[in-house]
């Protein structure tokens, strides 16, 4: 029941997210603004980035990005935990750059819920990737019978690229009420 609640919500919003910019207001009190569109796109194409560079740091073997930490190698609650994590922040990187991309091709004025919209996925990355960071340190910190894994498990951290992601949604979220004003 709750994830077919989650699907249809995961649809339907970038639906009428895409409703309400193809849908042209003419009186929108909003103002076609093409400098804060290609802000937008450069901070979310940044944001599909950051799965490239280093999520994590292992000791002896150096960063490890988020597509690396889907392999075989790594435990399946890493690898869930990483899955998840890509593929929510990638829909939501990639619902914003087209929505983006279709208000600057039709000169779209912004209204009230696509930038709510736009607010709420910032949030939501900044709010999905402090919680990656968070059951990372969980995962890495609990301890085992293994003396020398958990030695080796200790000095694991989250990589610069995890902490990218949650600096690229407070970014989001900053450069539209900058805007806006």
């Amino acid at each position: 029941m709750i994830q077919s609640i989650i699907l249809l919500s995961l649809i339907s919003i970038p639906f009428l997210y895409f409703r309400s910019i193809l849908k042209k207001n003419d009186d929108s009190k909003g103002t076609f603004k093409p400098k804060l569109l290609k802000i937008i796109i450069s901070i979310n194409f940044l944001g599909i980035l950051t799965f490239l560079l280093p999520w994590i740091n292992l000791p002896f073997v150096g960063g490890k990005s988020a597509i690396e930490l889907t392999s075989k190698v790594f435990s399946t609650v890493v690898q869930e935990e990483v899955l998840l994590s890509l593929v929510l922040l990638s829909f939501f990187y990639l619902v914003v750059i087209i929505g983006s991309f279709l208000q600057l091709k039709n000169k779209v004025k912004k209204s009230k819920f696509t930038l709510y919209f736009e607010v709420i996925i910032g949030v939501l990355a900044t709010l999905k990737g402090v919680q990656t960071i968070i059951h990372f340190k969980e995962i890495w910190n609990t301890p085992t019978d293994n003396i020398i894994g958990d030695a080796l498990a200790m000095s694991v951290s989250p990589g610069f690229g995890l902490y990218l992601v949650v600096i690229i949604g407070i970014t989001q979220v900053v450069s539209l009420f900058t805007f806006k004003s």
